[in-house]
């Protein structure tokens, strides 16, 4: 892919936050608003700015305090590009409305060229302490007998268009 600055496409996009070592228990959200820029250039992120708020659909797993908020943000602070294949994000992430500096990995999966109109699918991934949340570490610590870690993934797959106008 050429240069490209393509903006952040939150129909296309989802963020799941998912207990470690469970095949399928998940936080199911909804990105209520977002913004945000991806450059891309010879198929490497080049810089990488995001902002997203998280509607929570369903919290059956007592993930978050339901009568405190229902709601997830990060707001990205810097962006770090390690080496042609590693880059990191740095944001506040706001959970239970506790707010802490977190650290993300970043990937680029794909870019397409369609013309003019070029867009990339990145992953972003980082583990998250309950504890710094608000969460106690007596909170859903086993599923059935099968024990559960202290920790959450953050798993976003988002899409990135360039949406000038023809």
């Amino acid at each position: 892919m050429t240069a490209n600055n393509l903006l952040f496409d939150k129909d296309q996009s989802n963020v799941l936050i998912k207990i470690r070592r469970s095949v399928n228990r998940y936080l199911k959200t909804n990105i209520k608003a977002s913004n945000g820029f991806l450059s891309v250039s010879n198929d490497q992120i080049e810089d990488l700015q995001l902002d997203f708020i998280l509607e929570i659909v369903s919290n059956n797993f007592n993930f978050i305090k339901s009568e405190e908020t229902s709601q997830i943000s990060f707001k990205s602070i810097s962006f770090q590009k390690i080496n042609q294949t590693m880059s990191f994000i740095k944001g506040y992430l706001t959970i239970n409305n506790v707010i802490k500096v977190v650290e993300l990995e970043v990937s680029l999966v794909s870019t397409e060229d369609e013309g003019t109109n070029g867009n990339a699918f990145i992953e972003i991934t980082g583990i998250i302490n309950k504890k710094d949340f608000g969460w106690t570490l007596q909170e859903y610590k086993n599923w059935g007998d099968f024990p559960l870690s202290q920790n959450v993934n953050l798993v976003a797959n988002l899409d990135f268009k360039n949406f000038t106008a023809n």
